[in-house]
This record gives structure tokens, sequence and C-alpha cells, in this order.
């Protein structure tokens, strides 16, 4: 008993220590590492005692607050965007950035529009030709929007316009807000189909996935971190969660490919 006592006494006296230095820390991330992220940093709260505040947007809106919060706390969004702000001129500056992981565009299905009679989930999107024939079948599409720097809404719209489709496709479209609303939207019947990171369909539900686009439109995205070089020891250690080997377990678990 006194043992037990006594092994009550110290861990009590870690977690006051630990919790007495506690910090919070920022973090503005693209949507389509949300619940990776979520389960991440669910872990790291509970190991270190720190408090996370977070905001999930568009990989562009994302970056746009978190330049506009004076760059403090955990930048993740796509590597892209992250060289092109870190370049001479950019916002990005005196900073580390580290590989986080890759996902693919895909595309959502709703069970009502499998259920319709119309054959699309026996449907195979591994052509050009076959894409646009489920694009066109649908009654109703979901992307994310371009104008506040959504990559898969920004690369739908040329994907579409390279297969003379714009128009029809455009006229049938619901802007979503990010990844995140589109698959909602998806799930709930709102939309025939949604276009989006294939880990944000995963995120939400397996079944809604049709497929990942054809390899010759294929748009794979790499998203990176990034920290300011007077970020606080938390933004590092948070930053850090992501590369470690129980982070890159979670982000294998929600359909991200991770650096070997």
């Amino acid at each position: 008993m006194r043992n037990v006592t006594k092994l009550l006494e110290i861990s009590l006296v870690w977690l006051v220590a630990t919790y007495a230095h506690a910090d919070t820390v920022s973090l503005y991330a693209a949507a389509g590492v949300k619940a990776p992220a979520e389960e991440i940093i669910q872990a790291f709260v509970l190991q270190t005692g720190h408090k996370v505040v977070r905001l999930y947007d568009t990989a562009g809106e994302a970056e746009t607050r978190f330049v506009a919060n004076s760059l403090g706390g955990v930048l993740i969004t796509t590597e892209v965007r992250i060289k092109k702000a870190s370049a001479v001129g950019g916002k990005l500056v005196d900073g580390t950035t580290r590989r986080v992981g890759d996902t693919l565009a895909g595309v959502a299905i709703s069970r009502k529009f499998k259920a319709n009679g119309n054959a699309v989930s026996l449907m195979n999107i591994g052509l050009a030709t076959d894409l646009k024939h489920v694009i066109l079948a649908a009654n109703s599409i979901a992307f994310s929007d371009p104008a506040r720097g959504a990559t898969v809404g920004v690369h739908f719209v040329q994907v579409i316009e390279r297969l003379g489709i714009k128009d029809a496709v455009l006229a049938k479209s619901r802007i979503a807000k990010d990844g995140i609303e589109t698959m909602k939207w998806v799930a709930s019947g709102e939309v025939d189909i949604g276009i989006t990171q294939m880990s944000e369909i995963l995120q939400t539900d397996p079944a809604l996935l049709l497929g990942a686009f054809p390899l010759e439109l294929e748009l794979a995205t790499r998203y990176s971190s990034w920290i300011g070089v007077d970020a606080s020891p938390a933004a590092r250690d948070l930053a850090a969660a992501f590369e470690s080997d129980a982070g890159r377990a979670v982000l294998v678990k929600h359909g991200l490919r991770v650096p070997n």
C-alpha cells in the first residue's frame, strides 16, 4: 500500500510539473488532414498537457490565416504553397519545413445516387473517358471553392475544361467551403458526387469512395508543415508529432502516404 501511495505521489508531481509548463499552440491546417490531425493532437495533449487551438480550411485559406496571425504556431498546407511562400519575397521566411504526407484527388458518390438505377456503383473511373461519363451522369456535383485556394477545386476545374465539359458541369455544381463540407453533402445525399481529397472521403465513410482520378488526370497533393525560426518549443513538438512513428501510423490509417 505504501508503494502504491508513493507511486501516486510521484505521478502527481509529474503531472503538476508537466501542466505547469503547458503552453497554447495554434494549428492552421488544410482540411484534408483534419481527421488524422485530431487523433495526433489528442495524443499530443494527453502527453504534454499543452492546449492546441486549431483551424481547418482550404489549403490557401489556412495559409492566409496563419500569415495573418503573425506566423505563430504550426502551418500544415500543400508543399507547393509553402515553397512558393518561402521563396524570395514570400511571407514564410526563416522557418523549417517538414513533409507530412501525400493524398490523391478522388470521387465520392452518394448512396442515393448509387441506388437510383444508374448502375454508377459499377462504373470504373480508371480512364478519362470513364470519369467523364460519371460526371455527366450525375445530376449534382460538389467541389471546394477554387477562389478560396482549394487545391482539388482548382484542379477539378482544369480537368473538366480538358474534358470539354466545363460549362455543363459548372451549371450543375455546388461550391463548398472545403472538402469537409463537400463530403457532408455527399453523405447526406444532397449531391450525387463530390470531388475532394481521397483522405477526406475515407475519413467520412470509405463506402462513399468511387475511386481516385485516372492516372492521366491524377492530382497527388503533398502536405507539409512549416514553423518559424522563433516558434515555441510546444509548436516544435507538435510539428514533430506528425513525423513520429505513432503520428505516421495515424496518417496511414486515414489514407495518406507518408515518407519512407
